[in-house]
């Protein structure tokens, strides 16, 4: 919600942020959650600055490993900070690590209560199936966008689609659907 309000604010366009192939879910998004949630909930009753700290850190190297990790094994930049002040490599910024703190001061102090409140009102057993059940769900859409990722930089590079897995993907993952 952040990002498509900045980047509305920023180009006056809404942009979707979703990165699986079906559902709007987007699996960096959701890792950050986890990752400032593992790492910060134990700080919830400490001074709002170490929170703030933690999650610029956190948050940061975490979006530098991101885009180190998409280089490395898609071979695409998905953004570029260079210039940007405390500019690391260009897959980091200062400026997005403090978003990054601010956005787990909020994460920490004001949604995550609130969230574990309401999920804990959730009987386990029905807590349990809804969990798996996303889970799968996910799973499946992660890696049916692995897969169409895979067909697409195929077809890019000129390998023929002749299985019909291959087919299946470039019908209905086309290079239009997939840009």
């Amino acid at each position: 919600v952040i990002e498509t309000v900045f980047c509305f604010i920023a180009s006056g366009r809404i942009s979707q942020r979703t990165g699986l192939v079906w559902g709007p879910f987007n699996l960096i998004y959701g890792f950050g959650a986890v990752l400032l949630t593992v790492s910060l909930q134990r700080l919830r009753g400490k001074n709002d600055r170490y929170i703030f700290v933690g999650g610029a850190i956190i948050g940061g190297a975490f979006e530098y490993f991101t885009s180190w990790f998409m280089e490395v094994a898609f071979g695409i930049r998905a953004w570029d900070y260079t210039g940007q002040w405390l500019s690391i490599d260009g897959r980091t910024s200062g400026k997005y690590m403090f978003f990054w703190g601010i956005l787990g001061l909020v994460w920490v102090k004001l949604i995550l209560p609130h969230l574990l409140a309401m999920i804990q009102r959730i009987p386990w057993k029905i807590r349990y199936t809804l969990t798996a059940v996303c889970f799968a769900l996910i799973f499946v859409d992660g890696v049916m966008t692995l897969m169409a990722l895979d067909s697409w930089y195929s077809r890019m590079a000129g390998i023929a689609q002749d299985s019909p897995v291959s087919q299946f993907f470039a019908t209905y993952f086309d290079d239009d659907f997939m840009a």
